[in-house]
């Protein structure tokens, strides 16, 4: 989907417990990436001297790092939906930027979004369906990811067969660099 070859470099600076860090060393393997890995930190792009055709941030990581991203070529940012603000920061960079859409589920992405476009849409990938339940919850048909239909609790606004607009949570979960957190376990914690 983005183009990359074998002998192409792509840099990992996600912490390895997680899926998304893991996916960049399969990426690497099957498609025969040069990978580079470098110690997770909030500023990763801060220490790099060298260009990359490929990399995954979080939204924190992309944030702290739009100064640097002329090194990298394709970029995909994930884990949690862009601020607006974040957005419109990234409005002019040469970099292409590409917000996921996925899931510990269907263990990488299954949709894209083009940062660069005014009003973007998520596309799903090739092999991917996509549908709502009677909640407007996607439902996600990925055979090569997942033998079932997976149910989410994500609200969706379907434009087409292949593009949805993300519209937020139907159990008000709060996602943060893929790790969720509920707002009542965060209110009980604030308490007093």
């Amino acid at each position: 989907y983005f183009g990359l070859q074998a002998g192409d470099s792509a840099l990992s600076c996600l912490p390895f417990e997680y899926i998304a860090a893991k996916m960049m060393f399969v990426r690497a393997y099957v498609l025969g990436l040069e990978l580079d890995c470098v110690k997770p930190s909030s500023n990763p792009l801060i220490a790099i001297t060298r260009a990359y055709n490929f990399c995954a941030l979080v939204p924190l990581q992309l944030e702290n790092s739009v100064e640097h991203l002329h090194r990298i070529k394709t970029l995909i940012v994930g884990g949690a939906p862009l601020s607006e603000g974040l957005k419109t920061k990234l409005k002019n960079a040469s970099t292409a930027i590409y917000e996921t859409f996925g899931m510990t589920e269907t263990v990488s992405h299954i949709a894209v979004k083009k940062i660069s476009k005014s009003f973007s849409l998520f596309e799903v990938l090739p092999s991917v369906s996509i549908a709502v339940d009677d909640r407007n919850c996607l439902l996600i048909d990925a055979p090569e990811l997942a033998s079932n239909t997976i149910q989410t609790n994500d609200l969706v606004r379907l434009h087409s067969k292949t593009t949805f607009e993300w519209v937020g949570r139907y159990d008000a979960v709060i996602n943060s660099g893929a790790i969720k957190i509920s707002p009542e376990k965060l209110e009980q914690q604030l308490e007093g």
